[in-house]
């Protein structure tokens, strides 16, 4: 759509265009790249271009007489007042819709970064019940060597002695 909209009003010239719109060059090849672009500022400053055609990339690029005359019709609608309702217009509804789908992803954040919490929570738990386990046994292999050095230190104050069997006299 980008190409399109640039090679219509300067003719393939991004510069030109960048230049149009207010905006460094950089920032058109920024668009490109990213395969996006600031819908607002082109519908403020391309006069003609279609809103419907910008948003969605259905229809006609351009407005037509009679096109634009009905197209302002379903994009804003008149109150009693007679100036545009800004509740009824096409972007708002739009934005709304975006606004809605914002907050239930912010409120789902939420409930993720608070599961994240209380995973952390339990690990930590775990981590110190197995520091817990693990020091014990330590203290089980301390305690079997010490058994086996006494048992061997005994064995080594005899060894020097003989030990003769006591005959039934």
């Amino acid at each position: 759509m980008l190409e399109a909209i640039i090679s219509y009003y300067t003719e393939g010239n991004k510069a030109k265009f960048a230049c149009l719109l207010g905006v460094s060059p950089q920032t058109i090849s920024a668009w490109g790249t990213r395969n996006t672009f600031d819908s607002e500022l082109i519908y403020t400053k391309c006069i003609g271009i279609s809103a419907d055609w910008l948003l969605t990339g259905e229809g006609s690029m351009l407005r037509s007489d009679q096109t634009q005359s009905s197209s302002s019709q379903n994009i804003e609608v008149v109150s009693n007042s007679g100036t545009p309702s800004i509740n009824d217009s096409f972007i708002y509804k739009m934005y709304k819709e975006k606004d809605e789908e914002n907050r239930v992803l912010i409120r789902e954040n939420g409930r993720l970064e608070e599961r994240i919490h209380v995973l952390e929570s339990k690990l930590q738990e775990c981590q110190s019940a197995l520091e817990l386990n693990i020091g014990h046994p330590k203290d089980l292999n301390s305690a079997k060597d010490a058994s086996i050095k006494k048992h061997s230190s005994q064995s080594n104050q005899n060894a020097g002695s003989v030990i003769a069997p006591l005959k039934d006299l």
